[in-house]
């Protein structure tokens, strides 16, 4: 259903006729933020008829600008799209603009694409009120809000055939980042084309969100696979069945076994007998520490600490670090911050014997 601005069209022209001719208006008709965006233009000194002429960046500043801001073009280009499939023949385009109004990607029927050259709604084009005058990218890059701006809303005369809807988008800490934009034709104003875009936006902000979120997770994962690769001790992680999933280097010299040969063995395997008392602790979602076990390596049976860790999911056991210390490195360890050295020498020997010759 098409909203009829015929009314109100009629008295913001009116307004606009009126604002040119001696710069002041007083009607109504004109909202609050529209009659501050013409007093900003006039004061720039916009031209209402043609505007100024429209800054449109070189390849090389449009190249550089597009690989600066690739990610939340990747992120919004979806969005656009399926943005552009709601309003496909009708000769709306789409359009994502930087925080300061330059556009960097837009979509839109062919037609009306060859004709939206003419008024620069091109890559690279600069759709600041300075540029071309009251609009709603230019405007909401200024009140950094949604705004619809249609027909003689617009400060140039040219632009006022169309009707153009924009929203910003924000980063997790608040900054504007882009503006996502609809312009089409003026009897093509739909009540509910602002709130289309709005949601788009909320999208878009959403997902931003989300792979910021993956983006953390990947670094903090990082960061425990190198921990995971340079402790000192052996270190397994195994499922809830029991199954190893994952070794660290230090376990595969225990072991005598690389990675490839030990991941898909049961626990049981590894530790024989001694792995029911780790299965129960981990059953019963407990640590252990210091636990005695022998364990089957590629040179025989070796005496070994092991400590483990339930790895727990919204409370339900989903497996457990565990990590394991040959007996023979712990004694060294022990000896080497206890200063246990036996070292005697023939004066320290104390006795008496009959002598004989």
């Amino acid at each position: 259903m098409m909203v009829n601005f015929q009314s109100s069209s009629s008295e913001i022209s009116m307004a606009w006729n009126q604002f040119i001719t001696d710069g002041i208006s007083q009607n109504r008709a004109v909202a609050p933020e529209i009659m501050e965006s013409w007093q900003r233009c006039y004061k720039a000194g916009v031209n209402p008829y043609g505007g100024k002429a429209c800054r449109v960046l070189s390849l090389t500043e449009l190249k550089n600008l597009l690989a600066k801001r690739k990610d939340i073009i990747d992120i919004a280009q979806p969005f656009m799209l399926k943005l552009y499939e709601f309003v496909r023949g009708s000769g709306f385009i789409v359009m994502l603009t930087d925080e300061r109004g330059y556009i960097m990607e837009n979509f839109g029927d062919e037609d009306i694409m060859e004709k939206a050259q003419e008024l620069y709604f091109t890559k690279g084009a600069d759709w600041t009120e300075e540029s071309v005058g009251t609009n709603a990218i230019g405007t909401a890059v200024v009140l950094k809000k949604p705004m619809q701006i249609s027909g003689a809303e617009h400060y140039c005369l040219k632009h006022q055939a169309w009707t153009c809807s924009a929203s910003p988008i924000f980063n997790k800490r608040g900054e504007m980042i882009a503006i996502l934009d609809m312009s089409g034709p003026l009897n093509g104003t739909h009540l509910h084309t602002l709130g289309m875009v709005v949601a788009s936006v909320e999208a878009i902000m959403d997902q931003m969100e989300l792979r910021e979120k993956n983006r953390e997770l990947m670094i903090a994962n990082n960061r425990l696979v190198d921990i995971f690769k340079t402790m000192s001790e052996g270190v397994m992680i195994i499922n809830e069945y029991g199954i190893i999933v994952r070794v660290n280097p230090v376990a595969e010299q225990i072991f005598g076994n690389p990675a490839h040969d030990l991941v898909g063995k049961g626990i049981k395997q590894i530790l024989g007998r001694d792995a029911q008392g780790i299965e129960k602790s981990i059953g019963r979602q407990e640590s252990f520490n210091d636990l005695e076990v022998m364990v089957d390596t590629a040179d025989g049976r070796i005496h070994c600490l092991s400590s483990g860790v339930p790895i727990e999911d919204n409370g339900i056991s989903t497996g457990a670090v565990i990590m394991v210390r040959p007996m023979e490195k712990v004694q060294k360890l022990v000896n080497r911050f206890s200063g246990a050295q036996a070292v005697f020498h023939f004066k320290d020997v104390i006795g008496k014997s009959q002598e004989k010759w």
